[in-house]
C-alpha cells in the first residue's frame, strides 16, 4: 500500500453500516489486520468507543490492551475508564442475579412463557 492510504479510508462511515457488535468485530479485526498503524490505532479507538455502549467489559479492557500494544501517539497510551467498568461489572452482576433468579421462579410455576423470557433475558445480557 502506498504511504497515506489509510488516511484516505474512512473507517467511521465503513463502520457505520453494522450493528454495534458487528461494528466492534469489524473495528478489532482492522486493528489486528497487517494495515499501517495509525490506521490499525483508528479501528483500535474506534472498538473501544462502541465497546462502552455494551456490558463487555472484558472485551473493552483487551482492546485498550492491544491498543497499547502498538505504541502510544499523539495522545498518549490510552488507559480503561476504570469508573464505567467497575459500573458496568456491578451492574451486569446484579442484572444476571436477578434474571437467574426470575428463571428459577419461572422454573418452580413451571410458567413456560416465565422461563423463556427469563432465557431470553439471560442470553441478551451474555452476549
Amino acid at each position: 500500500r502506498p504511504a497515506g492510504v489509510s488516511m484516505l479510508f474512512d473507517l467511521e462511515t465503513y463502520l457505520s453500516q453494522y450493528s454495534n457488535d458487528m461494528a466492534i468485530q469489524r473495528a478489532l479485526f482492522i486493528g489486528g489486520s497487517e494495515v499501517d498503524v495509525e490506521l490499525r490505532r483508528r479501528a483500535y479507538r474506534a472498538a473501544i468507543q462502541r465497546l462502552q455502549l455494551t456490558k463487555n467489559t472484558a472485551r473493552y479492557e483487551e482492546a485498550i490492551e492491544k491498543l497499547n500494544a502498538l505504541g502510544p501517539d499523539a495522545e498518549g497510551l490510552a488507559v480503561a475508564d476504570a469508573t464505567w467498568v467497575e459500573a458496568t461489572n456491578n451492574q451486569f452482576t446484579q442484572l444476571a442475579s436477578s434474571y437467574e433468579s426470575e428463571l428459577k421462579q419461572a422454573k418452580v410455576t413451571q410458567a413456560k412463557e416465565g422461563i423463556y423470557k427469563a432465557l431470553c433475558n439471560l442470553v441478551e445480557l451474555h452476549t
